[in-house]
């Protein structure tokens, strides 16, 4: 090896001159510029505006519009995940429809079932009315006959005293009888 290098020096105003060098400079960044405006608009058009659209409708399921579907179809990324919200659109509507019907349904039931309690509840109070006026009017018509009795028991007990003192016994009986059911009717 005999070690020598060749070394080339450029002048580049040579090869490249000033005013050259501003088009290349301008020309690169108005290419730069393009692109960056084409990458824009294309991020725009497929990823920014259908997340947008999902979002837009994510809110409106949340406010409970479950009709309204996003109309965002595409390929890719995005595509799928419009395809997957559809899918997740369709069961929180089947579910929540699920449930108002289950909630209209058992409060139906407890409207039936207060319903009929209350039915229930007043023919209770009307059954327990007539019971306290059947009782009060047996009661009244029980103590008329008491009274006479009572009252003969008496004039009987007066007369076995003198006729028939062995009668006594059975009058107060009698007697003691008619006292107990005096006490009883003056319940009702």
């Amino acid at each position: 090896e005999t070690g020598w290098y060749d070394i080339t020096l450029l002048d580049l105003s040579v090869m490249l001159p000033q005013h050259d060098f501003l088009e290349v400079v301008l020309a690169i960044g108005g290419v730069s510029l393009a692109l960056m405006m084409i990458l824009l608009f294309s991020l725009r058009r497929l990823v920014l505006r259908p997340v947008a659209v999902l979002t837009a409708a994510s809110e409106r399921i949340r406010q409970g519009d479950y009709a309204s579907a996003p109309a965002e179809k595409g390929n890719g990324e995005i595509g799928q995940l419009a395809t997957q919200f559809q899918a997740m659109r369709h069961a929180v509507h089947k579910t929540h429809s699920w449930m108002e019907e289950e909630i209209n349904k058992r409060t139906r039931q407890l409207s039936d079932t207060k319903e009929m309690l209350e039915i229930s509840l007043q023919q209770e109070k009307n059954s327990r009315e007539n019971q306290a006026n059947l009782l009060s009017l047996m009661a009244h018509e029980i103590r008329s006959p008491i009274a006479v009795i009572g009252n003969t028991a008496q004039m009987l007990n007066a007369l076995a005293q003198t006729r028939q003192p062995d009668w006594q016994p059975r009058i107060e009986k009698i007697m003691g009888a008619v006292l107990q059911l005096a006490l009883l009717m003056n319940k009702f």
